[in-house]
């Protein structure tokens, strides 16, 4: 594994020094010719790539080589507060094949049933061609956004006409509906489940097998870097996709460790058009030397931490994850980072970050899309801010209900 990743890893140095100014200047300023690279630690040589950079140096940063017809422009959903664009590569076969991978370790066929409720850009319409996958894949989708309780009976009525056999989602909308279901007595059955996008919590496993008798498996990846690990049927820890990345973890002290929690900087090795190499991806893991029981040979991220979105409910009883702000944001220009607080029921005050004091016309235009999903009753209070704090835990945390009791 270390040899097929070395090959990988070579070719993509190479790559981005020959077809990307950013690359080149880097490698010719540091010194270093990409061919002299001789093993996998010798990246240690290079900087670590941050969002700040990849946002001011995208255009040079991109292969010479791109076009239409094997990329395409991409953007994370902006689980930092802050969304990033860039450019991926197009049909690339390894990522089927772990996707594939990862469905056999769950027990799932390529054409079982499958519902998932899940985030999506604003304007963003599925066109033919991908309404075509998801029913050749048999892949129903369903918005996250629209989750009051009148959407919750159409959402479980989808489930009793479906029966999916495996249901994708975020953690938050799992407890969510689990919450709608339990004091109801409303029992859904589905055989497995798998979520992503934010951090799972040991009493959300629990929830779902009460209410969907189903195990969870913990899947972690993201727009910028697609997979990175995933947990096996032991659940005992996420197996790192080696095939498609390889992976560091940095300590508070600047140490490179690989046991303990710290940084995790992630080189992507199939992103050619916009090369992340030792990219920080603004995660927090715990990694281990453990072997896994289930004989897999993958090394083990032991635990995913700080990635938690809180789920904002409106004074009509609708919720929205926290991927719906970030999406509304990055929607229309103007706001650079945000935080959003919920300080009373019918009360919501947003913090931005931003060159200019937004106008009216967007206010305007914010306020109109949080109102078709919150209703009339909320007030809505814009406040202009120099920064947005980190959590102690060095994270950006930007949804936060503080009617919630601690």
């Amino acid at each position: 594994m270390q040899a097929y990743q070395f090959g990988l890893l070579r070719k993509l140095l190479v790559d981005a020094y020959d077809d990307t100014l950013y690359y080149k200047e880097l490698f010719d300023g540091l010194g270093i010719n990409p061919r002299d690279i001789r093993k996998i630690e010798d990246l240690r040589q290079l900087p670590i790539l941050t969002k700040n950079d990849i946002t001011q140096n995208l255009e040079s940063m991109t292969s010479r080589k791109r076009n239409p017809k094997n990329s395409k422009t991409n953007s994370t959903s902006g689980s930092t507060g802050v969304a990033l664009k860039f450019y991926s590569p197009t049909n690339v076969t390894m990522m089927r094949a772990i996707m594939m991978r990862c469905s056999q370790w769950m027990g799932v066929g390529l054409d079982d049933r499958t519902l998932q409720i899940w985030g999506h850009g604003f304007g963003e319409k599925e066109g033919f061609v991908k309404r075509l996958k998801l029913f050749l894949n048999n892949n129903k989708v369903i918005s996250g956004y629209d989750l009051s309780d009148a959407d919750m009976e159409e959402i479980i009525e989808v489930f009793r006409k479906r029966k999916p056999k495996l249901f994708i989602t975020y953690p938050s909308i799992l407890e969510h509906i689990g919450n709608y279901c339990i004091p109801r007595k409303i029992e859904i059955r589905v055989d497995v489940i798998r979520i992503g996008g934010e951090k799972l919590y040991p009493h959300q496993r629990e929830l779902a097998m009460k209410v969907f008798g189903a195990p969870v498996f913990d899947f972690y990846g993201s727009r910028d870097i697609t997979s990175i690990a995933m947990e096996c049927k032991e659940h005992h820890g996420l197996h790192i996709m080696s095939e498609n990345v390889i992976v560091e973890v940095q300590d508070d002290n600047g140490n490179f460790v690989t046991e303990g929690e710290g940084d995790l900087i992630v080189t992507h090795l199939h992103n050619w058009v916009t090369p992340f190499i030792r990219y920080r991806i603004g995660d927090r893991v715990r990694i281990s030397q453990r072997k896994c029981s289930c004989g897999r040979k993958l090394p083990l991220i032991e635990e995913v931490l700080g990635r938690s979105f809180d789920m904002i409910t409106f004074p009509n009883g609708n919720s929205v994850m926290g991927t719906f702000w970030t999406f509304l944001f990055k929607s229309k220009p103007g706001i650079d980072q945000f935080s959003v607080h919920l300080v009373a029921k019918d009360r919501l005050t947003i913090k931005y970050v931003a060159r200019n004091m937004l106008s009216d016309a967007a206010k305007e235009y914010f306020v109109s899309e949080i109102k078709k999903k919150s209703g009339a009753g909320l007030k809505v209070d814009f406040v202009l801010v120099d920064s947005i704090p980190v959590t102690s835990a060095g994270k950006l945390k930007f949804v936060f209900d503080e009617t919630r009791q601690p």
